[in-house]
């Protein structure tokens, strides 16, 4: 029993070998599966697999409050058109301040 909708183009040579070789060659070719049941063979596409949920990692905790000697700092920078991380990169380098721009942030220029 083929379900229905299924259909695929496949050009093989499948001489001398035999119906269970063959239907297993083309169902993998077709990204097809088949089972048997009460001797009737149903061809049907992969039910899709559901991931299990992956727990985010939780959020760094903050280091603590900045040295009032950080502020004191001067940075100077003429930077066009540069992603956000590397503006904020090169801040950090020349204050010697740890930043860590978060992955959901966008990458804006």
């Amino acid at each position: 029993m083929l379900q229905p909708g299924v259909q695929a183009a496949l050009f093989l040579s499948l001489d001398k070998i035999d119906f269970q070789q063959a239907l297993t060659i083309v169902c993998a070719q077709a990204k097809l599966e088949f089972q048997i049941r009460d001797g009737i063979y149903y061809i049907t596409t992969p039910k899709p697999v559901i991931a299990a949920a992956i727990p985010k990692a939780p959020a760094p905790a903050p280091k603590g409050i900045l040295d009032k000697k950080v502020l004191n700092h001067k940075l100077s920078t003429k930077l066009a058109k540069t992603d956000i991380r590397a503006v904020f990169a090169e801040f950090g380098k020349q204050t010697k301040v740890d930043i860590q721009i978060d992955k959901t942030v966008p990458n804006f220029k």
